[in-house]
């Protein structure tokens, strides 16, 4: 009897196990540029992805800005580092087994963005966490064009 209880818990946990495991797929993250939002010009990131087993557990979309020498973007006097503060982090509460996401826009405000003079180019990154804060997707995602802080930020030609 010992034994069969052993094996019936140990049959559980590995069927928990399999259950409570998220998955994600994270397809593209592209910039919108040339958007006002309350009067303030913005970037509005367009993420497609899909999660998997995340009922109840609530997973993170993080957005990242990174420049053309590879250098992770400074907003608002803080670096944002792949590791540390992304620039959006947005909970994604899930209600059914598996969910995909056409389109989920995230604003991003020009001004809070602290842009490099001169022309510069930036690349969105972004990543999906499970409710652990494990990176479980991530894509380089599309890269636009910005002349110092002004709004005049354009897509490049070649844009995802």
């Amino acid at each position: 009897m010992k034994k069969l209880l052993t094996l019936l818990i140990a049959a559980f946990a590995i069927v928990s196990i399999n259950i409570s495991a998220t998955t994600a797929k994270l397809y593209k993250a592209t910039a919108e540029t040339g958007v006002f939002l309350n009067g303030n010009e913005a970037i509005i990131v367009h993420c497609n992805f899909e999660i998997t087993g995340s009922i109840g557990k609530p997973s993170t979309l993080c957005v990242f800005i990174k420049d053309s020498a590879g250098n992770w973007h400074k907003v608002n006097s803080q670096y944002v580092t792949k590791t540390g503060i992304p620039f959006f982090k947005k909970p994604i509460e899930q209600r059914l087994d598996f969910y995909e996401y056409a389109d989920f826009p995230l604003p991003i405000y020009v001004k809070d963005l602290a842009l490099s003079p001169g022309v510069n180019t930036y690349q969105i990154i972004a990543t999906i966490l499970d409710h652990d804060g494990n990176i479980i997707a991530g894509c380089e995602g599309s890269t636009f064009i910005a002349n110092g802080q002004s709004v005049s930020i354009k897509p490049k030609d070649n844009e995802q």
